[in-house]
């Protein structure tokens, strides 16, 4: 996976894809416990790893048994 994209897209991101990465996937509620970051900012972070191809969500927006992956 290209790194420097994600570096590019700001720290939020970053740390985002990293929790993943080092987790597996997660729920919203779990980023949000791995990062320490607000709902919001694992929201927008998971809209741009998504809209770049590096995180894949599974099931659906507003769902709260939706988890998120880091892509490999």
């Amino acid at each position: 996976m290209e790194d420097g994209l994600v570096a590019k897209l700001g720290g939020n991101p970053a740390l985002v894809l990293a929790a993943l990465r080092r987790k597996g996937e997660l729920s919203l509620v779990d980023i949000v416990n791995s990062t320490q970051l607000t709902r919001g900012q694992v929201r927008y972070a998971l809209g741009k790893l998504i809209e770049s191809g590096h995180v894949i969500m599974r099931g659906k927006h507003g769902d709260r048994a939706t988890r998120y992956a880091a892509k490999e």
